[in-house]
């Protein structure tokens, strides 16, 4: 969806839920992104490829996180809720937190149905 794209500055989608069996960021670059988030996916975010230059806070509520040889100049902080994460290959020049986050809504809980 956003491959090889550049953000600067704060990262929002306005409470956006992606939807389907993936949402991509493959490939791009979060120049002076102090914040990513929060973002919903109900299937596997792709952060794999990118490039935090900047100290950086995600938070993501998806069911998987990937960030295979994504790569962090500075410190990062990782707000998950519900995900597994992948950090395969992963760069770090700086401390990265892994935490969990009960903020967030299930992206892919079943909707209750009315009889």
């Amino acid at each position: 969806m956003f491959v090889a794209v550049t953000f600067a500055g704060v990262v929002s989608f306005g409470g956006a839920t992606f939807h389907g069996t993936a949402a991509a960021f493959g490939g791009a670059t979060f120049s002076r992104a102090s914040k990513v988030g929060p973002l919903v996916c109900s299937g596997t975010l792709g952060l794999s490829g990118c490039a935090f230059e900047e100290a950086v806070t995600l938070e993501i509520a998806a069911a998987a996180v990937l960030c295979w040889r994504t790569r962090w100049e500075a410190t990062a902080i990782l707000r998950l809720r519900y995900a597994t994460v992948d950090l395969s290959d992963a760069l770090w020049s700086a401390p990265v937190a892994v935490t969990t986050s009960p903020a967030f809504p299930a992206p892919f809980a079943p909707t209750a149905r009315r009889a």
